[in-house]
């Protein structure tokens, strides 16, 4: 219900703005503002150049708070989020939400800027939810409650590589860390197709060219791509604006980077293509495929094009590596084994490396081995139908102390049926049949 509430908040909050400013519009500040462009020493200590582009539109999370000079306690497990949205995209009017325990809402213009670049607000009436704040918000929330109303000043810098807000007025001040939403087109993208000059780049089949989108820092219109093939090539991509109502305006470098191995056959005419086409991009697009519901990504330019999909990686085997044997049952009874006795299983491929073949081993005294094949996938329960087959053992002698676990290991193996491997408390495994055997082991490599 919060983030109903909350939601409901940021959006009636700029509807409201002209209701709760209790100054005048600060639109005519505009032209003073924008020829205000000098570099000072802030009262913070920051060498500043002050803007006339400032936004502060977006989420940030807010850092710390002092009152009074003394600092106040903040929830180290909440974050506690301020949302900035501009009103009638108007960088001078905007409105706020702030997610605590309880919801704040309020308005407020800019009406000047002072010599260390701060622009000086007009804040509105401040409204909230009344629900009986938990103890850790209490101090925050009595914070905001006290002083947001009275904030007057308001700037943005970059420190030590973070976007910070900060807040002031009185006796009262916070600072906040810009929270940058989420890049649309980041992640990875299996090229599926490309032509360059009207003629199609070969693409190996076995060996899938994946490349990677990863937004920087503060800008989710700004990429780093990165793709490998035989040479590892990287460079810039940036969204600059819309093409059309389907396509984003990029720009891509300048140029493109690589290592300079002598490509593999199989990759020549797509590290051709990096090379040659990738830099005349000039627009992209992403969108849900109908029918089988890929998600794909095109990138275009006037003599190019490249089709990519979404790129899911293989999941990790869940059983591969070695296992320690924590409990056997044999129905209700659990089949002992001293407890200082660390007894090691494992799975591991077979030479032809099929999915779900495995070599199965478990050392006691003796070493036994056979094979295991998952022949059916997780029921509703979470267990992989499995076949073992025939188990083989060497032939020593068994202390008296394992000759309980061993008999029973070397008796049940081959009727295991069913097998799962899950995490809780550390990653663990199970093996069990229909007649209530059961062995139990947990993750060591």
């Amino acid at each position: 219900m919060k983030v109903n509430l909350y939601s409901i908040f940021t959006k009636v909050i700029p509807v409201l703005g002209p209701l709760l400013f209790h100054g005048t519009s600060a639109r005519l500040f505009s032209k003073l503002r924008s020829e205000t462009n000098s570099s000072s020493s802030s009262s913070d200590g920051d060498e500043v150049s002050c803007s006339d582009t400032t936004s502060y539109k977006g989420k940030w999370k807010l850092i710390k708070a002092f009152e009074n000079g003394d600092k106040v306690s903040i929830p180290l497990n909440d974050a506690i989020i301020f949302d900035f949205k501009e009103s009638n995209d108007n960088s001078m009017d905007y409105g706020l939400g702030i997610d605590a325990d309880n919801l704040f809402g309020t308005s407020f213009n800019i009406t000047g800027q002072t010599d260390d670049c701060f622009d000086k607000i007009d804040m509105g009436f401040v409204i909230r939810t009344l629900k009986y704040p938990s103890e850790e918000f209490r101090p925050i929330e009595a914070f905001l409650s006290a002083n947001l109303e009275s904030m007057i000043m308001i700037k943005t810098l970059e420190k030590m590589g973070k976007h910070i807000l900060i807040m002031k007025g009185g006796a009262a001040r916070l600072y906040c860390k810009y929270i940058p939403p989420e890049p649309v087109y980041q992640g990875e993208w299996k090229i599926t197709s490309a032509t360059y000059n009207g003629t199609e780049v070969s693409i190996p089949d076995d060996d899938a060219i994946v490349m990677e989108l990863f937004g920087k820092d503060y800008n989710p219109t700004s990429y780093n791509w990165y793709a490998k093939a035989t040479n590892n090539f990287w460079t810039n991509l940036d969204i600059i604006g819309p093409y059309d109502e389907e396509y984003d305006l990029i720009a891509v470098g300048p140029g493109v980077a690589s290592t300079r191995m002598f490509p593999e056959e199989k990759h020549t005419e797509i590290e051709t293509f990096f090379n040659k086409a990738l830099a005349t991009m000039n627009k992209m697009t992403k969108y849900q495929e109908e029918g089988e519901g890929k998600v794909l990504l095109v990138m275009a330019g006037d003599d190019a094009e490249m089709t990519c999909e979404e790129f899911v990686p293989p999941p990790p085997d869940t059983y591969l590596g070695k296992w320690k044997l924590t409990k056997a049952m044999n129905g209700t009874e659990e089949v002992t084994f001293p407890d200082d006795e660390t007894i090691v299983m494992g799975f591991q491929l077979t030479e032809e490396e099929e999915e779900g073949t495995y070599m199965f081993y478990i050392v006691v005294a003796n070493r036994l081995w056979t094979t295991v094949d998952i022949v059916g996938r997780a029921n509703n329960d979470g267990y992989d139908e499995i076949e073992v087959g025939l188990v083989a053992s060497t032939r020593m002698a068994v202390p008296e102390q394992l000759q309980n676990i061993e008999y029973f290991l070397g008796t049940v193996l081959e009727t295991m049926d069913n097998m799962k491997s899950f995490v809780k408390d550390g990653k663990k495994l199970v093996m069990k049949n229909d007649n209530g055997a059961k062995i139990y082991a947990v993750w060591m490599e």
